[in-house]
């Protein structure tokens, strides 16, 4: 059964133009190499894009579909703003790191093709990255176990080789649900099914390990998103809410017996009780103060004052200066020397662009999820709701690490929606004549 796949896997390919087969081979080896190195996905960006322009001279080109503008438009609103910018070098690196946002959409949109991309072997692909990246991690934490304590080396940033856990743990999260979808869509190849089960189970452990708590609220929510959609299109929404209670069951019962989660949980609602008895109080005792929680919630805090003082954006270089002089001449000195981000997404794009376009970004990614639920098209839903979710924890796009895996997988899917839709308008036109 599964040489079988692979041979339909290789008849799908031959069917394919030359530029559509160059296309795919170039996408699955990016996203193996996702995890891995960043060089060696930049240069095949570049060969992606050599390869789009042969492409459009083959087939001809076309304007992006409506889908495709929305970080388009993103990435000019920063480029607007390095007008406005004093640190024009900081600025010129910001552009520079947001490229993806332009690059990736003109790739995938911007060519004229008769065939939807294979999801597939771009799902594996990444998911055998993420394996032997996961044994990177383990192989370096083992030579860290030969001269420190063991628990350190196995946790947390000691473990996230090359980046932020935050990172790792989204996309080892997002890849697990990808392959899970893609398996468990498939009649019968219950070897495929065991394959992402497996690779699941050592992927969520490996999350685990890196102690890092917004990537799993991002996936509570991404599994509320994906349960709603299922069952809104099969009309069960009671099997929903019933399968809600259960998880909110189960939530409760790890939250009390798994000691990450017990931890974090004990902290951050001994933290919010703390902040909402006396605000002002709070933060006066705790302005310098770095520890995770209590530094979320007065960063927080700062940067919300921060962008009402600043509604239009301070521009796309100048955001790190400004906030911290901010810091200090709120007192914050530690927060300042350390040059600490808002630590949300939604507050990081109004420091720089402005509230217009934090509230664009917003609309955004909800737009995505929307018509990721009208076409039950749950790998969309998943990837979106997740990053949407961590974003507010975390400024998860400010980074290469965050870009790169969003913006290549948002493309891809927005790409197979449409080839998709459009192959069933052709379907519905040729039996209409028929």
């Amino acid at each position: 059964m599964e040489s079988l796949r692979f041979v339909r896997m290789l008849q799908q390919l031959k069917i394919r133009s030359n530029y559509e087969r160059i296309e795919l081979i170039l996408s699955t080896l990016l996203a193996g190499t996702l995890l891995i190195n960043q060089k060696i996905v930049i240069v095949l960006i570049l060969a992606l894009l050599l390869n789009a322009i042969y492409g459009g001279i083959k087939q001809g080109f076309q304007v992006p579909n409506r889908l495709f503008w929305p970080f388009i438009l993103l990435f000019f609103a920063y480029l607007i703003g390095l007008i406005f910018t004093k640190n024009f070098d900081y600025g010129g690196k910001d552009i520079e790191t947001r490229l993806t946002f332009l690059l990736f959409p003109l790739v995938y949109g911007v060519v004229k093709r008769k065939h939807s991309p294979q999801l597939s072997w771009l799902y594996w692909a990444f998911m055998c990255g993420a394996l032997v990246y996961m044994v990177l991690c383990w192989y370096h934490a083992s030579l860290c176990a030969m001269v420190e304590r063991p628990r350190f080396c196995y946790e947390s940033s000691k473990l996230a080789v090359w980046m932020h856990p935050t990172y790792a743990a989204l996309y080892l999260i997002a890849g697990s649900v990808f392959i899970f979808v893609d398996a468990f869509q498939r009649k019968r190849m219950y070897g495929l099914k065991i394959t992402a089960f497996f690779l699941a189970i050592v992927s969520f452990y490996f999350v685990y390990q890196l102690y890092s708590l917004g990537p799993w609220i991002g996936f509570v929510v991404m599994i509320a998103c994906l349960g709603f959609a299922f069952f809104y299109k099969r009309k069960q929404l009671t099997y929903f809410f019933g399968a809600m209670v259960l998880m909110a069951g189960v939530s409760f019962f790890a939250i009390k017996n798994l000691d990450l989660l017990r931890s974090d949980y004990d902290a951050v609602t001994a933290e919010l009780k703390a902040y909402s008895a006396d605000r002002e109080a709070y933060i006066e005792a705790n302005q310098n103060n770095t520890e995770s929680v209590k530094a979320r919630l007065i960063i927080w805090n700062t940067s919300i004052d921060f962008v009402l003082e600043h509604p239009f954006g301070v521009g796309t270089g100048d955001r790190k200066d400004e906030l911290r002089d901010y810091y200090r001449a709120q007192g914050m000195d530690t927060f300042a020397n350390k040059e600490l981000n808002p630590h949300s997404q939604y507050l990081q794009t109004a420091m720089s662009i402005g509230i217009v376009s934090s509230l664009f970004l917003i609309f955004s990614l909800f737009y995505y999820c929307l018509k990721g639920f009208k076409n039950a098209y749950y790998p969309l839903i998943a990837l979106v709701s997740l990053f949407a979710t961590a974003s507010l924890f975390e400024s998860i796009l400010e980074r290469q690490w965050g870009i790169l895996f969003f913006m290549f997988f948002l493309s891809v899917f927005t790409l197979d929606l449409l080839q998709k839709n459009e192959e069933k308008r052709t379907e519905m036109a040729e039996s209409v004549e028929h």
